[in-house]
This record gives C-alpha cells, structure tokens and sequence, in this order.
C-alpha cells in the first residue's frame, strides 16, 4: 500500500512539473489549484474527500484503510516531488517533457494498480468506476476513459492546464491501470476482477 502512494504521488508531481498536460484528475485539481488558490496537494485532497464520500455511497465494499491513506497523502507526496523538482530548476526540452511525462503516467497508473490489487481498499475514484462498470455491463477501461475526459473538460473550465499529455494520459490511463492488475493476477493466481 505504501509503494502505491509513493507512486501514485511521484507519477502526478513529475506530471505536473513537466508541464505538457497532465491526467485528467490533474487537470481537474489544477483547475481547482487556479480558481480557488489551493497547492496542487490541497486541490489533490479535496479531490480525493470527494470522491471518498461518493465511494462511500454507492460501491462502500470497495473502500478500505488503502483508500483513506492514500486520500490524504497523495497529496503531500505530489506537493514535495514537484516542488524538488522546481527548487532543481531543471531544463527540459520537448523530448525531456515527453520522457518525464511518460514515466509520471507510468508510475501514475502503475500507483493505482497496487492499491487495486492490494486489497486494502482501492482509490474511490476506482471504487465509483467499479461500481459504474458493474452497473452499465462496460469494461473498466472504457468507463476510465469516459470519466477521464469528464474531469478533463471540467478541469479545462475552470483553468487546468490541457495539452499532448492530458489527450495521452485521457487515453491510456484506464488500459495501464488494467494491464498492470492483470499481469499481477496472473503472477498471483488471483483475480481482483476488474470488469
């Protein structure tokens, strides 16, 4: 469970600095950072209280003591690799940004397979889209994708940054996260289920 929010937080912090689009939850919470001046961490809470609350109400067999702490601690997590990444003052070019925005997904998506697969909870926002999938008969992915470009054209609205790597990140993020609990099932023996 550690490993997934240590992940989960470094993926979105290099996401963030290296500023080409960042997922759509980031733009979301980047969007939330601009209209309400929050640090990207507060605006990355009050993301995930939401998302605890309406887990809570409609899939709460799928919330556990994983979804409570990386709720509250992506966050601190995501504030200090991005801010040591600004106070190092690193150059990037477009291959750079690319390479580091890559690798942040990576990681990003790699973060919330662990704490699917982990069993001590999953992330709410995973909780609701379990629930959804259950509900529609939709794959995981597809569902992922939908709400991606929901919290994307919200996020876009009210200020978050959109670019190559939000149209990157809206498209590959629910396929990472799926591919990453089936390879573990599949090492494991065990089926997490994602629908």
């Amino acid at each position: 469970m550690l490993l997934s929010v240590i992940a989960n937080g470094i993926g979105l912090g290099i996401i963030m600095y290296v500023n080409i689009g960042s997922d759509s939850v980031s733009v979301f919470c980047d969007g939330l950072h601009k209209a309400f001046s929050l640090s990207y961490g507060q605006a990355s809470r009050a993301y995930n209280i939401i998302c605890l609350g309406i887990a809570l109400i409609v899939n709460r067999k799928c919330l556990g003591i994983g979804s409570i702490v990386s709720a509250l601690s992506v966050g601190y997590i995501l504030d200090f690799t991005y801010n040591c990444l600004v106070a190092q003052n690193i150059y990037l070019n477009i291959w750079g940004c690319l390479v580091g925005f890559l690798a942040g997904q990576i990681l990003y998506a790699f973060g919330l397979s662990l704490l699917i697969s982990c069993n001590l909870g999953m992330h709410s926002l995973d909780g609701i889209i379990y629930w959804l999938s259950a509900q529609t008969g939709c794959a995981y992915r597809n569902v992922r994708v939908l709400l991606e470009a929901s919290f994307t054209l919200i996020g876009f609205v009210i200020g978050g940054v959109v670019g190559a790597g939000t149209l990157i990140s809206v498209l590959s993020t629910g396929y990472m996260i799926q591919f990453f609990v089936n390879r573990r099932e599949k090492r494991n023996g065990v089926n997490v289920s994602t629908p």
